[in-house]
């Protein structure tokens, strides 16, 4: 799920393929985004709250406007699901990853998506953006959290430590610290459950 910039709408992506909005104030369901043709997985806003994208089990990353509902764009290029989006700072480019081992970075304006992003050996499973937009970072099942650099797209490195799926990540706000969770310190006891998209 994912609040829009102003607070006043969230956004929550479901295992119907249908991506609902809902209005804070009144807490009703204002509209329903349907296209993808399996499970949506997630939902965010762009950061001037123009613009949703949602992503899904199809393989697909679709843009949506998010005053008037109407489908923007679908984006294809993975070769399986694509678990996870982020949009970068300024909401020119959207990074998505999945599956397939890939990142890949989408123009917003042009729909355009540059080489994909290789060297996890396991699927996806989270992305983030630095504040500044200038590194992204990618955790995988794995057990790898690999950086690289936006513009040019040149890896910086991959930090290892963990010793099972990565399943989370974020920058703080002046981006000088990444945090990274994972399966590996599940409390003794707990079952642990297989990430989707196994």
């Amino acid at each position: 799920m994912a609040f829009s910039p102003d607070g006043r709408v969230i956004a929550s992506a479901g295992e119907d393929a249908t991506v609902v909005l809902w209005d804070v104030a009144s807490r009703r369901r204002v509209a329903d985004l349907v296209g993808h043709q399996d499970a949506a997985d997630t939902a965010r806003f762009s950061p001037d709250g123009r613009v949703i994208a949602t992503s899904g089990e199809d393989g697909t990353l679709r843009l949506w406007d998010a005053d008037t509902h109407v489908p923007l764009a679908v984006m294809k290029g993975h070769t399986g699901a694509v678990a996870t989006i982020a949009f970068s700072p300024d909401g020119h480019t959207i990074a998505t990853a999945g599956t397939d081992r890939t990142v890949r970075l989408w123009d917003v304006a042009t729909h355009r998506s540059t080489a994909p992003l290789t060297g996890h050996g396991d699927k996806v499973t989270d992305i983030a953006f630095a504040p500044d937009g200038g590194t992204i970072a990618a955790a995988g099942g794995d057990g790898a959290v690999i950086l690289w650099e936006t513009s040019d797209r040149h890896r910086i490195t991959s930090l290892r430590g963990h010793t099972d799926y990565v399943l989370a990540l974020a920058f703080s706000h002046r981006g000088d610290t990444l945090v990274t969770g994972s399966f590996d310190q599940s409390r003794p006891g707990h079952r642990r459950r297989s990430p989707r998209h196994a």
